[in-house]
């Protein structure tokens, strides 16, 4: 294992570890402002070079950070398939109207890029993984999903040109 992929190791082991910390914490708090829920996702994705199968998901903020960094993690409850990846911390200039997840879809392959809470104007941004850059470079365009969740059964879709 070369240097620079052991550090990236080593510091994901490290924020787990303080987001297992501060969630035993948290949980004495009764205002809690992590962002958690299920939802069901109906097709493949790739969360940074892991490819997660279509089905019923649990997305959930681990370190509740108002810094620039998060950890999001993602489980799939019905096949087990489990992946936390750090995340940069976005905002908007006005509170999100919905909660959604955000896509990435270069043809038949999507990214999961960000979550937004309802609420909210500060969101959760994933950084494009190798695997995504590969595939974006390949692709004249991306198309933007928004899957739509606490309750509003839309699947949302924007094109957006991106030269890649």
């Amino acid at each position: 294992m070369n240097g620079t992929i052991r550090a990236a190791h080593l510091t994901l082991i490290a924020i787990c570890v303080i987001a297992l910390v501060s969630r035993g914490q948290s949980q004495s708090h009764p205002k809690d402002d992590r962002a958690r829920f299920d939802v069901t996702i109906p097709f493949e994705f790739v969360v940074g070079n892991h490819a997660m199968p279509a089905g019923l998901y649990r997305f959930e903020q681990l370190l509740g950070s108002t810094t620039e960094l998060d950890v999001l993690s993602v489980r799939c409850l019905e096949t087990r398939a489990y992946q936390a990846i750090t995340t940069s911390l976005v905002t908007s200039a006005d509170p999100q109207i919905v909660s959604r997840l955000v896509f990435h879809r270069y043809g038949n392959r999507s990214f999961l890029a960000g979550l937004w809470v309802r609420g909210k104007r500060i969101g959760l941004q994933l950084h494009a993984s190798a695997m995504e850059n590969q595939v974006a470079q390949a692709q004249l365009a991306r198309e933007d999903i928004s899957l739509v969740l606490n309750g509003e059964a839309a699947l949302a879709s924007a094109r957006a040109a991106s030269n890649h």
